[in-house]
C-alpha cells in the first residue's frame, strides 16, 4: 500500500470489470478502518483469532462491533476459522452472512474441489 492512489485506481478499474474484493483478517495486522473507507471492497472477513475465542465476552463484543459496522457499510460479512457448532450458532445469531472453516470442510486441493463441484452440480 505504498502507492495508495495507484492501488485504488487499479482496484476501481477491476471493480468495473466485475471483480469483488475482501479485506482479509479484519481486526488484526495491517487491516485498517482507512482501508474499508477508501478501497472498493465488498467483503469483510472477521479474523479467526476472534472466532476462536467467541465464547469470551471481549471477543463477542469485537465480533458484534465488526458485524454492526460492516452491515452499515453494506459489506458481506465472512467469518474465518469456524470449527465448532457453537461458533457457527453465535455468528448466525449475530447475522454474519458467510462462514468458512473446518466445520464445513477441511482444506482441499483445486482438483478435489473441481471433482466435488462436478459431482454435486447435477
Amino acid at each position: 500500500m505504498e502507492n495508495r492512489f495507484l492501488v485504488m485506481k487499479c482496484l476501481n478499474r477491476l471493480k468495473i470489470l466485475g471483480l469483488t474484493f475482501a479485506v482479509d483478517d479484519f481486526g488484526i495486522g495491517y487491516s485498517s478502518l482507512k482501508y474499508i473507507q477508501d478501497l472498493p471492497i465488498s467483503y469483510l472477513k472477521i479474523d479467526k483469532s476472534f472466532v476462536d475465542t467467541c465464547d469470551e465476552v471481549t471477543s463477542q463484543a469485537i465480533i458484534k462491533a465488526i458485524i454492526y459496522m460492516a452491515q452499515r457499510l453494506n459489506f458481506t460479512i465472512v467469518s474465518e476459522g469456524v470449527e465448532k457448532k457453537e461458533q457457527r450458532d453465535f455468528l448466525i445469531s449475530e447475522q454474519c452472512h458467510l462462514a468458512q472453516g473446518k466445520l464445513y470442510s477441511m482444506p482441499i486441493s483445486l482438483n478435489k474441489l473441481i471433482a466435488f463441484i462436478k459431482k454435486h452440480n447435477n
